[in-house]
């Protein structure tokens, strides 16, 4: 998650796979990095971000992305964010589109990645009128 740890260390939720349902309740946050503090800054990013995906339907990968957003996030989540994320969310419901299509009308996209949204979308040899 590159919003809480924009450091480059790397942060993984964890959980018991073997339950039926997936219950953030029981999940932990863990750095795999060994010798990395917990700092002030760390705590607050973890709180807020942990706090605002409970609160809504979307993944943490979603969510992470929605912030890196240099549009909507720009890697902060404060109240102006907060103003952004809550426009990108009322229009994307509208438009019924994910959280990946929607991004693509806020940020560069990279056509060259063959996995990519670009490549999905636009190396069809026709669209169809569905």
């Amino acid at each position: 998650m590159e919003f809480i740890r924009p450091d480059g260390h790397h942060v993984d939720q964890k959980y018991n796979y073997y339950d039926s349902v997936c219950d953030s309740n029981k999940m932990t946050i863990a750095i795999l990095d060994t010798g990395v503090d917990y700092d002030e800054d760390f705590l607050d990013r973890v709180t807020r971000f942990v706090r605002l995906w409970r609160k809504t339907k979307l993944s943490l990968r979603e969510l992470n992305n929605i912030l890196k957003c240099p549009k909507i996030g720009d890697s902060s989540l404060d109240d102006n964010f907060i103003i952004k994320f809550h426009k990108f969310e009322t229009l994307r419901n509208s438009m019924k589109l994910s959280v990946d299509d929607m991004l693509l009308f806020f940020q560069d996209f990279d056509i060259n990645d063959p996995k990519g949204r670009y490549q999905l979308l636009f190396s069809k040899k026709y669209i169809s009128p569905e």
